[in-house]
């Protein structure tokens, strides 16, 4: 997924207004309902809400951890604690 489709997926989790035009939204939409990240909003004030799978997928990205820089020993494999 690239940071343009996260991008758009966390806005129509987080903002319930309409989405801006641009190039590739139309094939992003097709592309997150096919997969089942969204589905048409009926409660008004955006076209797309997340779907149970949109909305698990979105909790998965806001809990990935931070990655962590460790020194490895190249000889051996193991960590150097500093």
């Amino acid at each position: 997924m690239t940071p343009y489709e996260i991008r758009l997926l966390l806005h129509i989790y987080a903002i319930a207004e309409p989405l801006r035009e641009c190039q590739i939204l139309g094939e992003t939409v097709v592309k997150f309902v096919n997969l089942g990240l969204i589905e048409p909003d009926d409660r008004g004030g955006s076209d797309w809400k997340t779907t149970e799978l949109g909305t698990a997928f979105v909790t998965m990205i806001c809990l990935t951890p931070l990655p962590k820089m460790q020194w490895v020993d190249p000889r051996n494999g193991q960590e150097i604690r500093r």
